[in-house]
Formats: structure tokens, sequence, C-alpha cells
């Protein structure tokens, strides 16, 4: 009997965390609002700069357009690139086909303060599957926009597109997660996919996905249902995983095939690994930390949806 109460508080709540997601369309109006004034803001910010500032990744990837738009291929100086993110210079190859380069790049860099300013909705999204409520999920989003590193969306690199593709990945994810569907499910391959063409370390993504419905499904002291819910999304993430052993992992990643010859010293691993965590706790802003650690301790403790578990399982690894 216990058992069965306690399943049936589980369904209201998720009914309620769901009615709560349609109710939030009522904010739609001001969630534009975000994305707009986001994209006006970065887009001055972009003008006011006439070159590049970050001279390596920059050329590379305005030639890599630049080369796309001119001849159907990536190449950089005439000669072939061995580059497997190629989505940033595939979307702005069109503009690099105005006569003025200065208005070519100056378009290539409104596009990419509009896609970076999207990332408010899949926030937004995100915050309100978990249970948030709308006015707490807007000031989620306006945080997603706000932050020091969209310095980045005028800048012709990758996270401008990687970024809000990245996010989009986890809000399907859990809610996949959370209430397996169809749509659900393929949205998350789709973003998943594109998130890694955008920026090839992304290409963890579907492990984190696998992860946490394992999570999920320890958790739930149902495994064996958990994936063979998440039967479709794994079956797909599978096909280029084993295309990509079968060719071979130095082929497939290309430019950053170095990384699959590193040999690690675990003593190093550790050494490095603290700065590099520090610096996580800087970009994640020091203050945030301790509550968001407590959060997803709760989540996982004592969620009280499936989506707050799916969300701390998840995002824990993608961390």
């Amino acid at each position: 009997a216990s058992v069965a109460v306690a399943v049936r508080s589980t369904r209201a709540l998720e009914a309620r965390t769901v009615e709560a997601a349609w109710s939030g369309f009522r904010a739609a109006p001001w969630l534009g609002a975000l994305v707009a004034v986001s994209f006006v803001l970065r887009t001055v910010q972009g003008w006011l700069r006439e070159s590049p500032v970050y001279f390596g990744d920059e050329y590379l990837y305005s030639e890599l357009a630049r080369s796309i738009a001119e001849t159907g291929r990536p190449l950089i100086r005439g000669e072939a690139a061995d580059f497997p993110a190629l989505l940033q210079p595939i979307l702005t190859a069109p503009f690099w086909l105005l006569d003025d380069i200065g208005h070519a790049y100056h378009a290539a860099q409104t596009l990419g303060a509009l896609v970076m300013s999207l990332a408010a909705v899949p926030v937004f999204l995100l915050a309100r599957r978990v249970g948030v409520g709308a006015r707490l999920a807007l000031a989620l989003a306006a945080l997603a926009v706000a932050l020091p590193d969209l310095i980045f969306a005028s800048w012709m690199i990758a996270e401008p597109f990687a970024y809000p593709l990245a996010l989009g990945a986890v809000a399907a994810g859990v809610s996949a997660l959370a209430r397996p569907s169809r749509p659900a499910q393929l949205a998350f391959v789709a973003l998943a996919a594109l998130a890694a063409f955008a920026r090839v370390q992304f290409i963890v993504l579907p492990a984190c996905f696998l992860g946490a419905a394992l999570v999920a499904g320890l958790r739930e002291r149902r495994l064996r249902a958990a994936l063979r819910e998440q039967l479709l999304p794994l079956s797909l993430l599978a096909v280029p995983f084993a295309t990509a052993l079968a060719l071979g992992t130095d082929r497939v990643l290309a430019f950053y095939g170095g990384v699959v010859d590193v040999e690690v010293d675990p003593a190093a691993l550790v050494e490095r690994a603290g700065p590099n965590l520090f610096v996580l706790l800087f970009a994640s802003g020091f203050v945030l930390v301790p509550g968001a650690l407590l959060g997803f301790g709760l989540a996982l403790a004592k969620p009280r949806s499936r989506a707050e578990v799916a969300f701390a399982a998840f995002s824990l690894l993608v961390l």
C-alpha cells in the first residue's frame, strides 16, 4: 500500500511538473525579449571590434568558412584541413561571399550573437522541466546570457554555436530521461550530434546520457527497464561510435587525433586537475558553488521527481 501511495504521489508530482512547464509559455514574451536584448548588446559589442582578437582560432574558422563558400571544401591556404568541427564554418560561409570583407566579418559576428543569445531558451525550458517557477526560470535564463563568457558571441570560434547546442542537448536529455518519449529522445540525439559537430569535445554528451540513465535506473531499482526505455537514443548514438572504432579514432578525430595517443601520468593528472577545478569554480561563480552542490546532493538523495534525478546525474557527469 505504501508503495502504491508513493507511486501515485510521484506521478502526481510529475503531472504538476509537466503542467507547470506548459504554463511557462506565458513567459514566452519575456523570454523572447531577453534573447533580443542579449542579441542587440552582443551585436553592438562585436561591431565595435574591427579585427580578430583570438588570432589562431579566429583565423582558422574564418579561413575554413571562406574556403567552403568559394570552393565547397574545408581548406586552409589551399590545403585540405583535417578538422572535424565544421558547423560554424558551414553556417557562416555564405557571409564570406560578400564583396566587402568588413561587412562579411560583421555579418558573421551578428549570427554568432544571435545564436549564442538563444542559450536562454534551453536553460529556461530545463528549469521549468525540473519544476522551477517561471520567474526564477527567467532569472536563470538571464544568467545564462549574462555570463562574461558571452563575449565570445562575436568571435569567429565554435563557442557561439556549441554553447546553446550543448545546453539544448542537456535539456532534451533530462526530458528524455524523466519522461521517455520519441520526440525528446530524437531531440537529444540531434542536439548532441550538432554540439559535437560544432565542438568535438562535446562527443562526451552521449556517454554522459548513458551514465545518467544508469544512475537513474539504479536509484529507482529498475536498471533494465530504464535502459530499455532509452533503447532508441542509445542505439542511434552507438552507430557513430562503432563507425569511429572501425575507421580508427585517429582518422575520425583528425585534428584532435593526438588525444588518444597521450600517455596519462596519474600524478600529473591529479596535479593538473587542481588548477583546472579552481578555474572551473571561478567560471561558475564561487558564491553559486555551495548551493549547487547542496542542490545536486538533495536531487540524488531525496529527489521530488524523476526530472531532478535526471538533471543531477546528467549535469554532474557533464561537469
